[in-house]
Formats: structure tokens, sequence, C-alpha cells
């Protein structure tokens, strides 16, 4: 069984200003908090990083949430047997875009999110959760546990595509400290050149969560930048994996949350 220990219905609306698609099939959106817990212990999330370090509730469980949205057919006699899960991209949909040809990008809700409505005309149920921490809060969104007082290496990459001397790069966790000599900074042009630190290329720490980087002349504007730092108070971000697995697995179960 997966973990879900709770599932909280935030809001229920209709959607699409009640255009109908297909066989007169009308939807409502369902936005929920799904709670999980998992045990640290078992095969299947001892795979984790960083889980074994993360706080754990009095049941040894490591707990964590996630923002849910659930597009289905209002009228319960229209719904297919069917359940359509789309990986979010950077807490994006993006499946409406490719599919439906729409031009937006978050939790379609108005006629022109629908496109052509493709994925609609069938009544099925689509949804959404998020896998990825930190983003910003229109987006799909994942809450972890922090491991307090924990340090580790992270590796970030950046690619600017456009042209200019300054770059900025967000970190995904705090630096453990803001000197750049316990820090490495270099560029290749491409994803098989050589890793290098030409001169010019040179950063400096905005934030702890981020850097500016002055970058050399003579690279390719599609330059992959690579900084490695020692972080503070990370997250196990494979969590976002175990989320997916069981928020589709807890709908799966329960067709009517």
């Amino acid at each position: 069984m997966a973990r879900v220990v709770d599932f909280k219905i935030e809001s229920s609306t209709p959607v699409f200003d009640g255009t109908s698609y297909g066989v007169s099939v009308t939807y409502e959106c369902i936005d929920a908090l799904a709670t999980i817990a998992v045990d640290p212990k078992a095969p299947e999330n001892a795979v984790i990083v960083g889980l074994d370090k993360a706080p754990k509730d009095k049941n040894g469980d490591v707990v964590f949430s996630t923002e849910v949205s659930i597009l289905r057919p209002t009228d319960e006699a229209k719904r297919s047997p069917f359940l359509f899960y789309e990986v979010v991209n950077r807490g994006r949909n993006l499946s409406f875009k490719l599919l439906d040809d729409a031009s937006a990008a978050g939790i379609p809700s108005k006629p022109e999110d629908a496109g052509d409505g493709f994925l609609l005309k069938h009544g099925d149920t689509l949804v959404w959760n998020g896998w990825q921490p930190g983003l910003p809060n229109k987006l799909m969104n994942i809450n972890l546990p922090v491991e307090e007082g924990v340090t580790a290496t992270s590796r970030e990459q950046a690619i600017f595509d456009k042209p200019g001397k300054i770059g900025t790069l967000k970190l995904s966790y705090p630096a453990a400290s803001l000197d750049v000599s316990k820090a490495t900074l270099t560029v290749r042009n491409n994803e098989t050149g050589e890793q290098t630190t030409p001169k010019g290329l040179s950063f400096k720490y905005v934030s702890p969560t981020e850097i500016e980087i002055t970058r050399p002349e003579g690279m390719s504007n599609g330059a992959i930048y690579e900084f490695i730092y020692q972080v503070k108070n990370p997250v196990p971000a494979g969590l976002g994996m175990a989320g997916i697995r069981d928020v589709v697995s807890f709908l799966r179960g329960n067709p009517r949350p």
C-alpha cells in the first residue's frame, strides 16, 4: 500500500467555464495536499540519498507533503477508468502544450488553456503533483524535511543561452561557507567538451543561495558552467520520486478522493 497518510482537499472548482468536451463532458479541478510517510529502512526507500539523516516521526518514518492537482469530469457517470499522469517539468504542465496545442504551461482552468481539448474528450482523469522542491509558489511544489546540521557536496550546472558578461545561478541548497576558495567553477562549450578554467572566469556569492558568474570571452552562448560547493541543511530530494510513486498508487486505489 502507498503510504499517503493524509489527503487534504483544499479546493474543488468547475473549470473551462463549463465548456463540454467529447460527449458532453465538463470538468472540475481538485487541488489537494498529500502527506506521505515512508519507512527509511524499507528497500524501496533506502536507496534515497540522505533519507537516513532526515528527521523521523514517532514511528520512525520520514514525513513529507506534495501539492496535487486533479482534473476530472464533474459527472461521475462520464468518467473513464483511465488516469493520465504527467510528471511536471519544473512544476509546470506541458502535456496540454504538446498534445492539445494549448499555450499555457500551468494547470489548465480557462477554455483557452485546454487548446483543442484532445486530452479531455474521453472523460479521463488527469493528475499532476510536485516533485521538485524550492519552486515559486505558483508552480507545483513538494515540501521536504530539512537535514539540519548536515553538510555535503553539491554540483550545479547552468547554461545562459544569451550573450552577456555576467550570469547568475540560484543554488539548490545554501552554501556552508561563502569562502570562494572552498568552491570550484569550470566551463565547457558542450556536453562532451573538456572542463576548463579559462582566463576571465570567476564567481562571487550574492547570497548563500545565489552566485554571480563572470563569463570568459570566447565561450559559446550555450556553454555549460559547473559549480561544485559544500552545502548545509540539504533535503533528501529523491523523495520526489517516492512522492510520484505513492500519489499515483493512492489515487488508483482511491478513485473518489
